[in-house]
């Protein structure tokens, strides 16, 4: 079974695929910092992290933001987030298909910046662990739920690249 840590800016976590409920976190660090989310984002891209150039998974950066659109900047607590990937509703040969799930898990987030793609947290999500098949398209959606101290928070992302191409 894989092992996950949280974000330390570093490049991010690893997503674990380990099945369970995930609830808030408990935590000592002020709660009220949450008060102004509204709704979540999420972002991702593709990224190579061993020593060769091709790229190994994706990284998927949950954000958190309040009701003008900005970033809620937050720190000293771990966030855990629910992480479904589901095949497009077209094959590669652009037929109509029922989406599938092929990949559910779970990783932390650390602080607002693991959630912005110009940093170098997120989570990291190897393409080995997601489960697609010759006929699935290059791409698909990622769906996250960001538990926080002050509730859940979902988002989806359309069109992101969920293998290698052939």
């Amino acid at each position: 079974m894989p092992f996950f840590a949280g974000c330390t800016g570093e490049g991010g976590s690893e997503a674990t695929t380990a099945a369970g409920t995930t609830s808030a976190p408990t935590t000592t660090a002020p709660t009220n910092q949450f008060d102004t989310v509204t709704y979540a984002d999420v972002m991702s891209r593709t990224d190579s992290w061993d020593a060769d150039a091709e790229d190994d998974g994706i990284i998927i950066y949950p954000a958190l933001r309040d009701a003008n659109d900005e970033t809620v900047k937050w720190d000293d607590i771990t966030l855990n987030v629910d992480i479904k990937i589901y095949t497009s509703d077209y094959d590669i040969n652009y037929q109509s298909v029922d989406p599938r799930l092929v990949y559910s898990g779970t990783g932390t987030i650390d602080n607002w910046k693991d959630g912005n793609i110009f940093f170098s947290g997120g989570i990291k999500v190897l393409f080995d662990d997601i489960t697609t098949i010759a006929s699935d398209a290059e791409y698909g959606t990622i769906f996250v739920t960001i538990h926080t101290p002050v509730g859940n928070f979902e988002a989806k992302e359309k069109w992101t690249r969920i293998k290698l191409t052939e």
